[in-house]
This record gives C-alpha cells, sequence and structure tokens, in this order.
C-alpha cells in the first residue's frame, strides 16, 4: 500500500510539473525574441550544468558528452530563434506526445522488453505505439498548425523520423545514467528529475538538425522541412 501511495503520489507531482511548465515553455517560444534567445541560453546553460555534474569524474564521458550537447543546443537553438515558431511548438508537442504514447502503449500492452540492460521498464509495444501514435499525432499537429489541407508522404516520413529520434535520445540517456550509475540527471523539476531527463528526446533531434544544417547548402533547411507540413 506504501508503494501505491508514493507512485500515485509521484504520478500527480509530475502531472502538475507538467501542467504548469508546458504552457509556460510554449508561451514564451510563441512570444519570440528576445525572449525564446533568453529561453534558450537559460535551458543549455543548465543542461550542459546538469551534465558536467553527472560527468565530472568520468573523463571521456564527460567530453564526448559536451561536444553531443553542445552541438545538440546549437542545432535546437538556431532553429527556435530562426525558424517559425509553429516548427519548435509542433516539434514539442510531437515529442510530447510520443513519450506519452509509449508510456501508455507499453504499460496496457506489456510484452517483450526492448532494451532490459538500459531501461528495464521500456517495451517493445510501447515503442511502437509512441511511434504509430506519435507520427500520427505530430502529422495532424504540424498540419493543423501550417493550415495544411493535404498530408504528404514526406511529412509523414519526416515526422516519423523525428519520432524516431525521439525515442532513440531517451534510450541513449537512459543509457548513459546507467552506465554513470545514476537514475536522475538532477532534481530541478519535481517529479521529473533534471532538465536533461525532460529534453533527452527532443536533444537527440536538435543533433539531428545539426548536421542537416552542416549538409544543406541553403541556411536554415527547417524552413524548407516546414513548406512540406
Amino acid at each position: 500500500m506504501g508503494i501505491r501511495r508514493l507512485k500515485a503520489a509521484n504520478f500527480w507531482i509530475r502531472t502538475l510539473s507538467a501542467l504548469v511548465l508546458a504552457p509556460l515553455s510554449l508561451w514564451i517560444i510563441w512570444l519570440g525574441h528576445p525572449f525564446n534567445l533568453l529561453l534558450a541560453s537559460v535551458v543549455t546553460i543548465i543542461v550542459l550544468y546538469e551534465w558536467i555534474k553527472l560527468s565530472r569524474h568520468h573523463g571521456v564521458w564527460l567530453v564526448v558528452g559536451l561536444i553531443y550537447l553542445i552541438l545538440a543546443m546549437t542545432g535546437l537553438s538556431v532553429h527556435l530563434l530562426n525558424a517559425h515558431p509553429y516548427f519548435f511548438l509542433g516539434l514539442l508537442l510531437m515529442t510530447w506526445n510520443t513519450d506519452i504514447s509509449a508510456y501508455f502503449a507499453g504499460s496496457l500492452i506489456g510484452g517483450p522488453k526492448l532494451a532490459p540492460s538500459i531501461s528495464p521498464n521500456k517495451t517493445w509495444a510501447g515503442a511502437l505505439g509512441g511511434l504509430i501514435f506519435g507520427t500520427l499525432a505530430g502529422v495532424f499537429i504540424f498540419s493543423f498548425l501550417y493550415s495544411r489541407n493535404e498530408i504528404h508522404s514526406v511529412t509523414v516520413f519526416t515526422v516519423a523520423t523525428f519520432v524516431i529520434l525521439a525515442q532513440f535520445g531517451d534510450l541513449l540517456e537512459s543509457w548513459a545514467k546507467r552506465c554513470l550509475g545514476v537514475k536522475d540527471s538532477g532534481n530541478l523539476i519535481p517529479g521529473h528529475g533534471g532538465l536533461l531527463d525532460r529534453l533527452d528526446s527532443l536533444i537527440a533531434i536538435g543533433f539531428f538538425l545539426f548536421f542537416l544544417e552542416i549538409c544543406s547548402e541553403h541556411s536554415l533547411i527547417i524552413q524548407k522541412l516546414s513548406s512540406w507540413f
């Protein structure tokens, strides 16, 4: 009974934190410059601080992690500051929906574990549920935000790629924390742990966006992607 009550209390703490922070984040992004610049700066500083604190006694982990995070946060920040607010709003809503879909699909269906040595609670059913419902929700969200009446195959492919990256980012951070022997990256967000714990999915997408930008002949490749939505 004590464990049940503890889990229930933790659930409501997580829910309350999300209900406060999610609308606040979306509102700041919608306000645009200079508020989005302040948001990008603060988030980057906190994420880097959390990683340094976690890995300061592990030289290779520290360096590799910092490179990964700096490139990822650069990719995210560039698009937060330059792309239309709709893109980043859609990206946040899509990643949140993917997390929620994966959680409920895994909890309701159960089944074989996805990576038991990394994250014992994650299942293949959860990953597949996150992919399907995350992609469907992402396509709907971007189509709604950009007022698109038609859904193109490239839109579905792009959103599905983001969803897969989001789930990979979640697993990657879980693996890193397990190797470092920690449960959470911090305790900044009640019921959720550190900011790095909440942004792991988005960070993986940011890393991908950074290299898309490097490989693109045109500045801000996501503006081209936005036209596909």
